[in-house]
């Protein structure tokens, strides 16, 4: 099942992950960035049982390594309340899990609070990105990067709202044929439950819907992520993106 999330992470990653199919699924490649563990990996047509999950492993830990990628992601994708086929991450990995979900609304009226990012507001909102993962140091930055040049060529579109000369929040969007992806919300602690996400994310539906219609998608971690808010915004959950990450090495494992 290729569902709107596979195909929305293929949207998002044009241009930078390489994706070949290889018979019931696609390899992913990121020459630009070995350490970006989703830019490598399979990403299968339907889910696994454990023992598919075991063979890519073992698959995996060869092709990956010999291209120095430190981690890679065995992915798939299952409709919402379908039962999980792999609920235990295999010995030496660790499981990753996202909740899709796509905006059932009417297509709302742009907020005129919300403008695009200047040169001056594209590096408050890096270094927003930057605070919020601070773990992911520089890889954080280089991936914002790629979606300004992706603004640029017109493929997205990222927006914030200011307040007394400051940057408060950050929120981006791809969109392509048919379908549409948020992607980097972040919003400064202090003014979280303003509503600043809402009025991007309106903001931003209406663009992607402004030349023709498209299924605008949203991903969250669904024990810790905002699912409800997503909800209360008119956005309803479709599918789980499951993912294995392997370290390439078993001496890895205790840093997964």
């Amino acid at each position: 099942m290729i569902g709107l999330g596979i195909a929305t992470d293929a949207l998002v990653n044009d241009g930078i992950v390489r994706r070949v199919r290889e018979g019931d699924h696609i390899v992913l490649d990121t020459l630009a960035r070995r350490d970006f563990w989703f830019g490598h990996g399979f990403v299968l047509d339907v889910p696994p049982d454990a023992s598919r999950v075991a063979a890519l492993i073992d698959e995996g830990r060869a092709r990956f390594a010999a291209l120095g990628a430190p981690r890679f992601v065995v992915q798939w994708e299952r409709a919402h309340g379908a039962p999980d086929p792999v609920p235990d991450a295999p010995a030496g990995t660790s499981r990753d899990r996202s909740l899709v979900m796509a905006y059932d609304g009417s297509v709302p009226a742009a907020d005129v609070r919300v403008t695009d990012h200047d040169d001056a507001q594209w590096d408050e909102a890096a270094a927003l990105e930057s605070e919020e993962y601070p773990e992911q140091g520089d890889f954080t930055r280089w991936r914002f990067d790629c979606v300004r040049r992706d603004v640029d060529s017109g493929r997205a579109r990222v927006v914030g709202i200011r307040e007394n000369g400051r940057l408060l929040n950050t929120v981006g969007l791809y969109r392509g044929d048919g379908i549409a992806r948020f992607v980097m919300p972040v919003t400064r602690p202090g003014a979280r439950g303003r509503g600043l996400f809402a009025a991007c994310a309106g903001t931003l539906i209406a663009w992607a819907n402004a030349d023709a219609p498209r299924r605008v998608v949203i991903a969250s971690d669904p024990d810790d992520g905002p699912v409800s808010l997503y909800r209360r915004l008119g956005f309803v959950p479709l599918s789980y993106l499951d993912a294995v990450i392997v370290p390439v090495s078993p001496a890895l494992s205790s840093a997964v």
